[in-house]
């Protein structure tokens, strides 16, 4: 009787592990399916465990369910391990390293860590999500050798600093709300970058209104000189149908490609890519890490890019 139990148990838990997977392809429809379309890594987590429980039980059933649901998860997680294309040969020894931090500065205070990754890292270009007086203060007085800085602290708050002088430096807003986002450029041995640091509202508060970011975001960059890098919290995961039309109408790839998921919420278990690197077709990723702990919920993204020959 209650072997019997078990097994219905665990059909009943595989079934509904099972439905989730299903509806989380069709996050267009809803924002609850969205933001399940976010939890692929820990679906498919959750998914090998059903297998392993499966396969002791002995339930044919069970193991065929979640094998399904295995795929449904495990199969968007993989095609980020695929390397991009290597059509495109190196052209140029310059390239650009970037770091970028959610600081959550309300809740931290945790300065000499994150100056600390910030030091370690030593990026050319270093942005920051989310502003508190105090925070601007202590970063601009302890990082001397970023003497290029623009920021704003309104809501949702973004700061660029920057190793080189900073080219026509520009705030955009979106909405009544007047989310920031800053647009600049760099000349780097030479080679112009054109920079774009956006911090998008979260989908739970309002998935319309990070959408229509995402797009205005997308427009600019189709429409901005390259090379091109847009960085920052996206608040959304590569496996977000929403997130693929950011790349496909910006014409944009994403540094993740060919080094699979690198996780960077929430802390102190990420288990959600939504800090992200993305960059117009003549820029390479050669590294990509997602850093240490520095108090916030996120943790820090960092990449170095490279320029190539697409032609």
């Amino acid at each position: 009787m209650l072997k019997r139990l078990s097994q219905y148990f665990l059909l009943a838990v595989t079934a509904m592990l099972l439905v989730l997977s299903l509806v989380a392809c069709f996050g267009t429809f809803n924002i609850l399916l969205e933001l399940l379309s976010h939890l692929r890594i820990p679906l498919s987590i959750l998914s090998i465990l059903l297998v392993l429980v499966s396969i002791v039980s002995k339930s044919k059933t069970a193991i065929l369910m979640n094998m399904v649901t295995l795929l449904l998860n495990l199969i968007p997680v993989a095609l980020l391990y695929l390397p991009v294309s290597k059509s495109a040969q190196a052209a140029s020894t310059v390239s650009l390293s970037l770091l970028q931090l959610n600081l959550r500065p309300y809740q931290n205070k945790n300065y000499d860590r994150a100056l600390k990754v910030i030091k370690a890292k030593d990026a050319d270009l270093v942005g920051v999500i989310e502003l508190k007086q105090d925070w601007t203060k202590f970063l601009c007085r302890s990082l001397p050798e970023y003497p290029y800085l623009y920021k704003e602290e309104g809501f949702g708050g973004v700061m660029l600093m920057s190793k080189y002088k900073l080219l026509e430096p520009s705030i955009e807003y979106t909405g009544k709300i007047k989310r920031p986002r800053i647009r600049a450029s760099i000349v780097k041995n030479g080679q112009s970058f054109n920079i774009i640091l956006a911090h998008t509202v979260t989908p739970k508060n309002d998935l319309r209104f990070r959408n229509k970011e995402l797009h205005i975001v997308a427009e600019e960059a189709k429409s901005g000189q390259r090379p091109l890098i847009v960085f920052g919290d996206l608040n959304c995961s590569p496996f977000s149908p929403y997130f693929a039309d950011l790349l496909k109408e910006g014409n944009l790839t994403d540094s993740e490609q060919g080094f699979g998921p690198q996780p960077s919420w929430p802390c102190p278990l990420p288990f959600i890519p939504i800090d992200h690197v993305l960059t117009s077709s003549d820029l390479r990723c050669a590294e990509r890490e997602v850093c240490d702990d520095v108090g916030s919920d996120h943790r820090p993204v960092f990449a170095r890019l490279d320029l190539i020959d697409v032609h």
